[in-house]
């Protein structure tokens, strides 16, 4: 009798840790078979963003082992910092939901754009799984073609009315970095509802300029207007030139001093992450490799190339390795320079 009740519960025993099995135990197939991922989107749904993730929820699923389904859901706020925030405190962490923030995001503990002296910030950029990102976009400044404004030295020698969504925002951003960094005479008229309203209030004169804008959603969306001449473009911000408006004077070069310099291309930096993707820290490490792997399988696709090609969006991938280094290497910056960078951008005064 004693020998059954010993042999009992070496059963039960073995029954029991066999179902509290961790999750993590499980091979990457099987934890994402059957399963769907929750991708957050740090923007309200039409925009680039939005555009860029549902693309990337076609394709993106087929290249993980398992074939989970993906599906968008936005959460606008705080210009993501509230997906920040959701992502790295309280998602599981797991690999089940993943997020694409805005492209300030992972900078906000170094700009502080957001809340003064970063105090809404509850993460540490450098410790999320970053997945990859599909697209640098190159940002431009804009002008109406019926203003006097063709270069952006005439924003030197006269006053030009700016469109922004709001004062943390890059058509905000961006013209205040001119303003603070070349003296350029700029007035900023805040509370547009996003491009579209911009565009419209643009043609209809009621501005001169937009402060910042995707060249490559400009393609797709106003192609007409390029090449019809309705607008100049007249500068262009990131950390290289784009080829395609390779006569476009680039910010970065035509700053006065060299800690400028050195400030912009710690700001600029933040557009190596315009679509960037992200797990929350602490994923076991097999499932975030899986990601990145299903990302790089993901942009050879032809399937998805093809689709992306449609919508306009010029595929210009950096890989999560690459988005690691980059933000360690911007952390380490000198403590002048992250200082110039934050006095440039910062709202908080």
């Amino acid at each position: 009798m004693q020998g059954f009740t010993r042999l009992t519960f070496a059963f039960v025993s073995l029954f029991f840790c066999l179902s509290i099995q961790p999750a993590a135990a499980q091979s990457v197939e099987e934890f994402y078979r059957n399963r769907s991922i929750n991708f957050f989107v740090g923007a309200a749904p039409g925009g680039g963003y939005d555009i860029t993730a549902r693309l990337m929820a076609q394709h993106f699923g087929r290249h993980i082992p398992g074939n989970p389904s993906v599906v968008v859901k936005n959460m606008p706020g705080a210009s993501s910092l509230q997906l920040a925030n959701y992502i790295y405190n309280t998602a599981p962490k797991d690999g089940s939901e993943i997020g694409m923030p805005q492209n300030t995001i992972a900078f906000e503990p170094l700009f502080q754009i957001l809340s003064k002296s970063g105090g809404n910030v509850q993460f540490d950029p450098r410790k999320y799984g970053w997945i990859g990102n599909p697209v640098v976009e190159s940002m431009v400044l804009i002008s109406w073609h019926t203003t006097p404004f063709r270069s952006y030295k005439d924003l030197l020698e006269k006053t030009a009315v700016l469109g922004a969504s709001g004062i943390d925002t890059d058509n905000a951003i961006l013209p205040t970095i001119l303003s603070r960094a070349l003296n350029a005479k700029i007035r900023l008229v805040p509370g547009y509802q996003g491009p579209n309203d911009l565009f419209i209030a643009l043609e209809r004169g009621e501005i001169d300029a937009i402060g910042a804008t995707g060249y490559s959603g400009l393609m797709a969306t106003k192609g007409a207007w390029l090449r019809e001449r309705k607008i100049n473009v007249l500068m262009q911000f990131g950390l290289k030139p784009d080829a395609r408006i390779a006569d476009v004077p680039q910010a970065i070069d035509v700053v006065g001093t060299a800690q400028d310099r050195s400030a912009l291309e710690l700001i600029f930096s933040k557009y190596q992450l315009t679509r960037s993707v992200f797990t929350p820290p602490g994923v076991p490490a097999d499932r975030l490799a899986a990601l990145r792997s299903a990302f790089d399988g993901m942009i050879a696709d032809s399937a998805f190339l093809a689709n992306a090609t449609r919508m306009g969006l010029d595929i210009t991938p950096v890989r999560g390795e690459e988005i690691d280094a980059l933000l360690t290497n911007s952390f380490a910056a000198a403590s002048e320079v992250i200082d110039r960078a934050r006095a440039l951008v910062s709202s908080h005064k």
